[in-house]
């Protein structure tokens, strides 16, 4: 801590010094000062933890001094000294939040519990002061939060009552008067979070900072990211170019936008906002623009009419079973056919499709490979299409086409080889521990298959690399990872369940392969 001596007696300010013990006190720095005004200077270069000070000096006295820091907001805690034993002297210590007020010659031992208290009190402050800046910065951190959360209930709720402080101070840190929204939907992207992100901070740094709007992601319909433009609406193309050419040099997306009307903020909101939302979802990818951006109504047929997949989806079944590119291609020109017969593909119809799209390959998946979709690769199992571009950034048919073979020539080649390995015996094996990995011996599986044990042993170690033991083991372990998370289940309940009688024979075997107790395994998950 550093101190401050503030006493035109020079004797008294090494007396000071020689009076205490300051290495036990923490405190390590100590400077001196002789009159009012040279403190001031040294005030103004930094503030002491403590001050102590004469009440009695030239040029500035110590009542005057105290008034200054009282001023200029000087947190240091004041230990006053006096020859005088004057009530206004100590009624104005007081009224200034003093420490305390000695008297001339000094008692050491005074002087020293008024430092104590000094330094209780400082470490107390400091204490506060760290909590509240803590405090703070998690006020800051939720605020873009809780303003997200309230514009996304106007967005729906017109109703909603604003009638608190806070509300009011987050919506003055918008804007009072006209709003336009516009709407884009992440959906289709290839990182949906990344994309938020990238949508989020481009917006913000051009728009929030300028006090021309705000952008947030709709935390009711969270593929929603939703643009505010405030009264000056003339650079909505700028900052929605700027966006679309942003992604496109990233990861090859666009987005596309639909624009409400102008209107009252915070009290027509929706207004715009749903007028924005059917924009977007019944634009006409076929016409889009190179700006991406949508206004105006649709006809009632075209908003709810569908592409008619449903005709073409078991032609394209049978295509991805046969394992032939040449099927697949011929199935997807189909499809792309009768897609060209149309002068309207909405923004929501595609989309549909898309959904109905993934669907329907995951029920092939399934149907091809017995329900056994673990067999797969991860990269089989994703739910993303990109979205068909062409070289000019417009919707392509000739895009779409290429991505479906692609994407089926692909899945129907997994799935060949799923079918050409489960007619392998050893693959047959496997499938058969793991329905019955409860209760299942090399005895039950040589029964089962007809063959010589020891040669089942071999063949399962030379094409899984482990031992059939090992390889229930560890299938019974993952198993019980699963039952663990259950806290109502007992351990040995969770040992009994995958097989394991001998509730301390399955805790070896789980800390072995996991190298936690199943207990320790439990408290860990719990605690993430």
């Amino acid at each position: 801590m550093k101190l401050l001596i503030i006493d035109d007696e020079k004797h008294v300010r090494k007396s000071i010094r020689l009076l205490v013990d300051w290495d036990s006190l923490n405190i390590n720095t100590i400077e001196e000062s002789q009159n009012g005004e040279e403190a001031i200077e040294i005030l103004k270069s930094g503030e002491p933890d403590i001050i102590i000070l004469d009440m009695m000096m030239p040029l500035k006295n110590g009542m005057e001094l105290m008034d200054w820091m009282k001023l200029h907001q000087i947190q240091s805690n004041i230990i006053v000294l006096s020859g005088f034993d004057d009530f206004n002297f100590v009624r104005h210590t007081l009224q200034h939040g003093a420490i305390d007020y000695l008297l001339k010659p000094i008692n050491p031992q005074h002087l020293e519990d008024a430092l104590k208290k000094a330094i209780d009190k400082r470490n107390e402050s400091r204490k506060m002061k760290a909590e509240h800046q803590e405090l703070v910065t998690v006020v800051n951190e939720l605020k873009p939060v809780y303003l997200d959360k309230l514009l996304s209930n106007l967005l729906l709720f017109p109703d909603t009552v604003i009638n608190n402080t806070m509300n009011n101070d987050f919506l003055e840190l918008c804007h009072t008067g006209t709003c336009q929204v516009t709407v884009t939907n992440i959906d289709l992207v290839s990182n949906k979070e990344k994309t938020a992100a990238s949508v989020i901070e481009l917006c913000n740094q051009y728009l929030w900072e300028r006090k021309k709007g705000y952008v947030f992601r709709n935390i009711i319909h969270p593929d929603e990211i939703v643009i505010l433009h405030w009264n000056d609406f003339t650079d909505i193309d700028f900052i929605l170019s700027k966006i679309n050419q942003l992604l496109w040099d990233i990861s090859g997306d666009q987005l596309e936008f639909g624009l409400g009307s102008p209107t009252a903020f915070p009290a027509n909101l929706s207004t715009s906002y749903k007028e924005a939302i059917n924009s977007l979802k019944h634009c006409n990818l076929l016409m889009s623009s190179s700006s991406r951006i949508h206004s105006g109504k649709t006809s009632f047929s075209t908003q709810f009419s569908s592409l008619g997949f449903g005709e073409y989806k078991e032609g394209l079944r049978l295509a991805v079973c046969s394992g032939n590119t040449g099927q697949i291609r011929a199935a997807v020109q189909k499809w792309i056919d009768h897609l060209y017969t149309k002068d309207h593909i909405t923004f929501m119809q595609y989309k549909w499709w898309v959904e109905e799209y993934q669907l329907a390959k995951q029920m092939w998946i399934e149907e091809f490979t017995n329900n056994y979709i673990e067999e797969l690769e991860p990269d089989q199992k994703r739910d993303y299409l990109p979205f068909p571009l062409d070289q000019n950034r417009k919707f392509s048919l000739q895009q779409l086409q290429e991505h479906i073979i692609d994407d089926l020539i692909v899945c129907s080649i997994k799935i060949i080889k799923y079918q050409m390995n489960s007619n392998n015996v050893i693959h047959e094996i496997s499938n058969y521990i793991r329905k019955n990995y409860q209760d299942v011996s090399l005895s039950d599986i040589a029964n089962q298959f007809h063959l010589n044990r020891e040669h089942i042993s071999r063949r399962f170690k030379q094409e899984f690399g482990i031992t059939i033991v090992n390889y229930v083991s560890q299938i019974r372990i993952d198993k019980a990872k699963v039952l663990l998370l259950n806290p109502h289940l007992k351990i040995a309940e969770v040992g009994s369940a995958v097989g394991y009688d001998d509730e301390k024979y399955f805790s070896r075997v789980f800390k072995k392969l996991t190298g936690l107790s199943p207990t320790d395994y439990r408290n860990n998950e719990s605690t993430q």
